[in-house]
């Protein structure tokens, strides 16, 4: 075990494992970002749905309500899956970050 960890710290130890590592890594991340796209297009295809959730849930819950962010989050996703059910059938944290970008561009939307 001496010998391996002499090894990788040695320079050519060294220029080795950044060599194959950087690679890996580069791979790895193309992985993970590959499945970026089909976040998009659910967003794209729910776009409505998503907004509409966003606006009734802002209408429902006061802004000076506790915790009024979260109850928010939860009336838009409870609502989102009531008005288009096949929503439910994906992972509930995507349904949700798509309800955060929703809120988010409909913030810009009304600041702009």
């Amino acid at each position: 075990m001496e010998h391996v960890w002499a090894f990788v710290n040695s320079p050519f130890g060294l220029m080795f494992v950044g060599t194959f590592m950087l690679p890996l890594l580069t791979l790895v991340m193309k992985k993970i970002f590959e499945k970026a796209p089909l976040l998009q297009d659910l967003y794209n295809t729910y776009k409505g749905p998503l907004f509409d959730a966003v606006k009734e849930a802002e209408r429902l819950i006061p802004d000076n309500t506790t915790n009024s962010g979260l109850r928010k989050l939860d009336e838009a996703f409870k609502y989102v899956i009531k008005i288009a059910p096949d929503l439910a059938k994906h992972d509930p944290e995507k349904v949700k970050a798509l309800l955060s970008q929703a809120h988010a561009e409909e913030k810009k939307e009304g600041a702009s």
